[in-house]
């Protein structure tokens, strides 16, 4: 009872916030800075100013003069190539570039998460996965942006499991300060790989700290969860507890009509349902529902002019069948046998053709139902043997009749 529909996988997915990761730029302060040449630190400034003003291509011709010097100057100019290509939308030259600069030092976290930039840019998720946690891992800030993105990239790569995990060590270690996006994927994740009851505690905290149309959204998805896994009592109390704050909002009203028919309460239903048509106007299959509420609850004299109604508007035969069951069950067979006549295709099918036989009796027209039970006997209904029957009644009846 743990899977969860690809309805409302896709639904998460479309609730979930995204950030986006701004590329890392290069080490000039701290112990690295003694390391860089004053030339190649020049160089860097300039290629700055170049990329500011988006002539990607002038700066990686200056940065590359300067490919050949110290480790510590390849492994900053190695970086800030890397970013110019994936400025340039170039994702597979920033990457081998910036593998060569992880050649020199893997420890390096700004080409470390432009390398992890240029993976996801380049679809490559589990590589853009793999490497926004090494950065977490080395980085000795343990920024917890890295750990998230990380889970991210495993999402798109459709790594449940690992997103699952790198996310619940994300809430380990940072416990209250647990971010409302962070939470958003870690549900995702535990509804990708069906632990939907793990992610109901995170969906019921989104519901509290979300606001506007993604709160309602979570709402939905939430009572969706409860009601699937037969979560009756929750189901109920959250619906009870949003209609006092919202009574005049039609798709709480909805979720209690669906909570009431699985829990075949037709009566409590059809209250909702009907409480909702005050509110807002019925679809076209919810007018059908209350239709067939009405007769499943013993109400057929209120079933039967919805259902001429939905007739009226292009209904087919199952709305023209329950219209005539209701009608039939109002003690109106007069009107049956006139809904029959004008919705019914012609010519008559053998089950209509019985049905219509069954009509005239019950209307008390005993020489046309001998007749028509004869016909619906001929066309081959399933109940052939009845209709022979009650065509044969029907002509003893008539005779009876015409004899008082």
């Amino acid at each position: 009872m743990n899977d969860c529909c690809p309805y409302f996988k896709r639904l998460i997915s479309a609730l979930l916030c995204v950030s986006f990761f701004m590329l890392a730029p290069p080490a000039f302060a701290g112990d690295r800075q003694d390391d860089i040449s004053p030339a190649a630190r020049v160089a860097l400034v300039k290629a700055q100013t170049l990329i500011g003003d988006k002539q990607y291509g002038q700066a990686i011709a200056l940065l590359q003069a300067y490919q050949k010097g110290g480790k510590s100057d390849r492994l900053e100019i190695e970086n800030m190539i890397g970013i110019c290509y994936l400025l340039e939308n170039k994702p597979k030259q920033a990457a081998k570039t910036l593998e060569k600069a992880l050649a020199l030092d893997p420890h390096h976290v700004p080409a470390r998460l432009n390398l992890a930039k240029a993976a996801f840019d380049d679809q490559d998720y589990p590589k853009a996965s793999k490497n926004f946690a090494e950065a977490y891992a080395v980085d000795g800030e343990k920024n917890p942006e890295h750990l998230y993105f990380a889970a991210i990239s495993a999402l798109q790569a459709g790594d449940g499991a690992r997103a699952a995990a790198l996310l619940e060590r994300l809430q380990q270690k940072t416990g209250g300060a647990f971010k409302m996006e962070w939470r958003e994927a870690l549900t995702q994740a535990l509804v990708n790989e069906n632990r939907v009851r793990e992610a109901l505690p995170h969906m019921l905290a989104l519901t509290k700290s979300m606001s506007g149309d993604k709160k309602k959204q979570w709402q939905e998805v939430l009572l969706h969860q409860y009601s699937r896994l037969g979560m009756e009592k929750e189901a109920v109390a959250m619906v009870s507890e949003l209609l006092e704050t919202e009574p005049r909002e039609g798709k709480w009203w909805r979720a209690l009509v669906h909570i009431h028919l699985e829990r075949n309460d037709y009566p409590a239903a059809l209250a909702a349902l009907h409480i909702l048509g005050f509110i807002a106007p019925l679809s076209g299959q919810e007018r059908v529902l209350e239709a067939d509420l009405f007769l499943q609850t013993g109400i057929p004299g209120q079933a039967a002019p919805l259902y001429t109604k939905i007739l009226a508007e292009g209904g087919g035969n199952d709305a023209l069948n329950k219209a005539i069951i209701a009608r039939q069950q109002n003690g109106q067979p007069q009107e049956a046998l006139t809904l029959l006549e004008r919705y019914a295709p012609k010519p008559l099918s053998a089950e209509l053709s019985l049905k219509k036989a069954d009509l005239l009796y019950q209307a008390g027209q005993y020489q046309d139902a001998a007749r028509q039970y004869q016909t619906a006997a001929n066309s081959g209904c399933k109940e052939k043997k009845r209709a022979l029957q009650m065509a044969d009644y029907m002509k003893s009846l008539a005779l009876a009749y015409s004899v008082h």
